[in-house]
């Protein structure tokens, strides 16, 4: 407020102090309202700390310290501070917060988003089968221990098989089966998981008959045979036989079909034919009513020891009549080869073949071969106008080379001849008339009409086998011939 001074005139007021004492505000004299303002100033009161937080002015109280940032990210494996230089939180990822102390389980990670992260288990294969990988928790390593038991194969004579940790499995040695024993057939038994030896006297034959039968003593070895002879007797080396005789048992000619006697010193065999019924006529051939029952055999005589022989007709093929209009083929080549059959009759006069044809796989026949594996033929029933009674055909099998081996020859049976005894009689007539009557099941040997079978038995049929019964011959019932 101004004054009045009487010698000097107005004198100036002293303006109002206005300062409040507070650092923090900015002080003022407002003419407006004739009084001082005192405004709280925050900027006054920054430090320019980030960290410490944002400082602000009180009007009363001056200068308060600011809130320093709360850095916490709520993720357990980061390290949460605050950084002066860029004035932000640093919240930085650290795996040793997460480290569980265990090696078996893998390294732990610490991901700044998702907190901890479980580790990867070490892969302790080590692709040897027969190692047993595992995890060693106290060595913090892997352990690869080899296993023979994983290599075993449950095989004795194989031997005992083991494991290379670094190499797998390896094979055993096989047991030493030799007993050192030359006549023994030496071999390991699976089944009983051991070695065995077995005498076998025919290591220890010298093919000398004369000196006995050589024998396998297990445990010495061979050992000499004692003479067949008697010591009066001289041995022939050449017939395996004594020579001379005193007594009928020391006559063997090893023939059942010979009655072996001694007469004189010296040995007869006569031949037994007909208390044998297993023997044959030396002199004839003729057989004893002797049949194995297979039609793939030949039942032929041993002219030298009166004995029946029972020989395979063909390598390749067996076939045999069934009654007079069919035949039954079976192949006996080796599995997978492709064959043909071929079947052919000659003219009696002209000597050649007058008919040849192949069998289809249905038993029907064709003038062209077809070639399929044998085990694809099986055993075929073949039927055709050109199968006749009374007839010899020559069965053959040929592949792509051409024919194999000789021809296998079959007779059909004559009309009629149901029961193929090689005679018609009222036997195969009533045989006939069942199977037309369905009382007894049908069978080929039944069947002679028509021309080209239909596998069924009918009146024509019967006909057929009086017929025959009557010595008719079958080219005369309107049926062609293969061979005119």
């Amino acid at each position: 407020a101004e004054t009045c001074d009487a010698a000097l005139d107005c004198q100036a007021g002293t303006a109002p102090d206005c300062d409040d004492g507070v650092s923090c505000t900015v002080d003022s004299c407002n003419e407006d309202t004739d009084s001082c303002d005192n405004t709280a100033s925050n900027a006054l009161c920054d430090d320019g700390l980030f960290c410490n937080g944002a400082e602000t002015c009180d009007a009363a109280h001056d200068c308060q310290a600011g809130t320093a940032p709360d850095c916490d990210d709520g993720v357990s494996c980061t390290v949460d501070s605050c950084n002066e230089d860029t004035d932000s939180c640093d919240n930085t990822a650290s795996n040793a917060l997460c480290d569980d102390g265990l090696f078996c389980n893998g390294a732990e990670t610490c991901d700044a988003a998702l907190d901890c992260q479980a580790g990867t288990a070490p892969d302790c294969d080590d692709g040897v089968t027969c190692t047993v990988d595992a995890c060693n928790e106290d060595t913090d390593s892997c352990d690869n221990t080899a296993s023979n038991a994983l290599c075993d194969d449950g095989l004795f004579c194989n031997g005992a098989e083991t494991c290379d940790a670094a190499l797998d499995c390896q094979a055993g040695t096989a047991p030493d089966c030799d007993d050192g024993v030359s006549c023994t057939v030496d071999s390991c038994n699976e089944t009983i998981d051991q070695c065995q030896s077995e005498a076998d006297d025919a290591l220890c034959q010298n093919g000398l008959y004369c000196d006995g039968t050589e024998t396998c003593n297990p445990k010495n070895g061979c050992e000499a045979g004692t003479p067949p002879c008697p010591i009066e007797l001289d041995c022939d080396e050449d017939k395996d036989m004594c020579v001379g005789c005193t007594a009928d048992e020391q006559c063997n000619d090893g023939s059942e079909c010979t009655d072996d006697t001694c007469e004189d010193m010296e040995c007869v065999f006569a031949v037994n034919y007909n208390d044998q019924v297993f023997c044959c006529d030396p002199l004839t051939g003729a057989l004893q009513g002797v049949n194995d029952g297979d039609p793939c055999t030949l039942d032929v005589c041993d002219a030298e020891t009166g004995m029946v022989e029972h020989q395979q007709g063909s390598p390749y093929v067996c076939a045999y009549s069934q009654g007079g209009r069919f035949l039954q083929v079976e192949l006996l080549t080796k599995p997978g080869q492709p064959v043909a059959v071929r079947i052919a009759t000659s003219n009696a006069t002209a000597g050649d073949d007058c008919m040849v044809t192949y069998v289809q796989a249905d038993g029907s026949l064709a003038g062209t071969p077809l070639f399929l594996p044998s085990e694809s033929w099986g055993s075929v029933l073949v039927f055709g106008e050109q199968i006749v009674p009374e007839t010899e055909y020559d069965v053959q099998v040929e592949d792509a080379s051409g024919l194999l081996g000789e021809p296998l020859a079959t007779t059909t049976a004559k009309l009629g001849d149901v029961d193929g005894n090689g005679t018609v009689n009222f036997s195969d007539i009533q045989q006939t008339v069942l199977v037309f009557q369905v009382i007894e099941p049908y069978t080929p040997a039944a069947e002679w009409r028509p021309c080209v079978p239909n596998f069924i038995v009918n009146f024509e049929d019967i006909l057929a086998t009086v017929q025959g019964f009557q010595n008719i011959m079958y080219e005369e019932t309107g049926c062609p011939m293969p061979c005119p």
